[in-house]
């Protein structure tokens, strides 16, 4: 999968190069993933504590965010480091988030996290059977998910009005 998407991202450079920019070209990078609006695909994964976890159980009703990333993500690190110190903002909001890490083996997925001082409970999709799932396209991604459980957004940051987007209002309310 990761060999994938950085040929996407090189075949995309590349065409965008050889035949100038164009309004298609633009709807290449700023296409809407079909999820947006359904019902978020229920996931058991395996974490580096040693348990499974079921996302909908996790979830309990509440509103979620999903995290994928990866160790050979530079972005992905970052987004790590302001994750760790929001964290607590959105459990205080009630939000559950979920990390999820993107074809790497545990044994990588704890070295880093030990080293980053991370110690969050990470999710191992080392098949990316759900990556596949979710339509992943790049890294880091982020999926906004409501209480009824349906996506509402997907983003490579976590935007700021995240609240707003979660409790389905719009800025033209």
């Amino acid at each position: 999968m990761k060999v994938v998407i950085k040929f996407c991202v090189v075949f995309a450079l590349l065409t965008s190069l050889a035949i100038g920019h164009s309004h298609a070209m633009g709807q290449f990078f700023f296409l809407e993933n079909p999820l947006i609006g359904e019902r978020a695909p229920d996931f058991t994964l395996k974490t580096t504590k040693g348990r499974e976890l079921n996302f909908s159980d996790y979830r309990e009703g509440r509103d979620s965010i999903i995290f994928y990333w990866a160790t050979w993500c530079a972005s992905c690190k970052e987004h790590l480091q302001e994750m760790k110190t929001a964290i607590k903002e959105f459990e205080e909001r009630g939000i559950s988030v979920v990390f999820i890490n993107l074809e790497e083996k545990e044994k990588v997925v704890k070295k880093f996290m030990k080293k980053a001082s991370l110690d969050f409970e990470m999710l191992l999709d080392e098949d990316a059977k759900v990556a596949e799932d979710y339509n992943i396209f790049g890294l880091p991604t982020y999926y906004l998910v409501n209480k009824a459980g349906v996506i509402v957004a997907i983003e490579h940051g976590i935007p700021e009005n995240y609240v707003e987007i979660l409790a389905g209002v719009s800025d033209e309310e």
